[in-house]
């Protein structure tokens, strides 16, 4: 293959996946059909300043702005100085961590997340419960119930990875209140209280964790739906384009490596520079993209059935390209 012939580079996909796939020194670079290559240093700058709209319009950029909006719409509270106190005392810290950690970029993974999450933290309060007053509150049963509580926690942790969620956030949450509670005992209400906010008991402190986990949850889910969803199916459908793009490209690669070997005009693969080196290479490169794709493919097309459907029914399988084979014929 010569310089001359058809450039063979990724599309720029809207897939998280837009470094493109170079060849070698010997293919040439994706030409813009808007900007001629530059000539000269004040270009060369200018292509270099090109690249920071190009980052800011990026889907990775969209979805940062999103989680930073949602949350400072539950951090402004802290900053404003009639609603400090409110912030503090209420433990709104919590519902603004949830946010941050809580953000997915898609509708249905965010549904599924959110209930687990929710399901984790309800969880957590009654095992706090268990913890703290079936020893009536001394140390030493505390904490061996504590211990067997982080034992059963990693359990689900390690055993069930699609519980994981569950089995973090149950450890968490009892870590916090126990420790809490074990922190008055040990300091005193008044020492506990300097930071501003107020020693509660446990059967009031793991209700206030789960309400605050809950409100910071349901403001990361308005804004993954505000101002626009992004849903599994359009995610699943550019990545499968874009899977069969690299397959295509692949198969173009191995193609090219065979005739070349054949040829025996490549050289040494393990030299760099050759031909051989620079195909091997873009092979290595675009197979590392397909297995990557492949694992969005699964998660995309796992996390669909969660998507609330509004309007006509989610096309599902091979639904979505039916229009293609079922035609009304006379």
């Amino acid at each position: 293959m010569h310089k001359s012939q058809e450039d063979f580079h990724s599309a720029d996909m809207d897939t998280g996946l837009s470094q493109s796939v170079y060849l070698g020194q010997e293919f040439e670079k994706r030409r813009d059909p808007e900007h001629l290559p530059p000539r000269n240093f004040t270009e060369r700058a200018g292509e270099s300043i090109r690249t920071i709209p190009k980052f800011f319009r990026s889907d990775a950029s969209a979805f940062g702005f999103r989680a930073a909006a949602a949350t400072m719409s539950v951090g402004i509270v802290c900053y404003l100085e009639q609603s400090q106190t409110f912030f503090l005392q209420n433990r709104l810290l919590w519902a603004m961590i949830m946010v941050a950690i809580s953000m997915t970029r898609t509708a249905g993974q965010s549904i599924f997340n959110f209930v687990l999450r929710v399901g984790g933290t309800a969880v957590a309060m009654v095992g706090s419960y268990i913890i703290w007053y079936i020893v009536v509150g001394h140390v030493p049963g505390v904490l061996v119930f504590l211990w067997i509580w982080i034992f059963c926690a990693f359990y689900i942790v390690i055993k069930m990875p699609k519980l994981l969620v569950v089995g973090l956030l149950s450890l968490v949450t009892a870590v916090l209140t126990v420790g809490y509670e074990l922190q008055v005992k040990k300091i005193g209400v008044q020492a506990s209280e300097s930071n501003g906010q107020p020693a509660y008991p446990m059967y009031i402190l793991a209700p206030y964790r789960l309400a605050t986990v809950t409100a910071g949850i349901l403001v990361a889910f308005i804004w993954t739906l505000f101002p626009f969803p992004i849903s599994e199916s359009s995610e699943l459908r550019k990545d499968l384009g874009a899977s069969m793009y690299l397959m295509g490209l692949y198969y173009h690669l191995a193609h090219e490596t065979i005739k070349s070997t054949i040829k025996d005009n490549s050289g040494d693969v393990r030299v760099k520079g050759t031909h051989a080196h620079h195909l091997e290479a873009a092979r290595k490169t675009v197979f590392s993209k397909l297995v990557f794709l492949l694992n969005s493919l699964g998660t995309n097309s796992a996390f669909s059935k969660f998507q609330i459907p509004i309007g006509g029914q989610v096309s599902t399988k091979c639904e979505l390209l039916s229009p293609i084979w079922h035609t009304d014929r006379p």
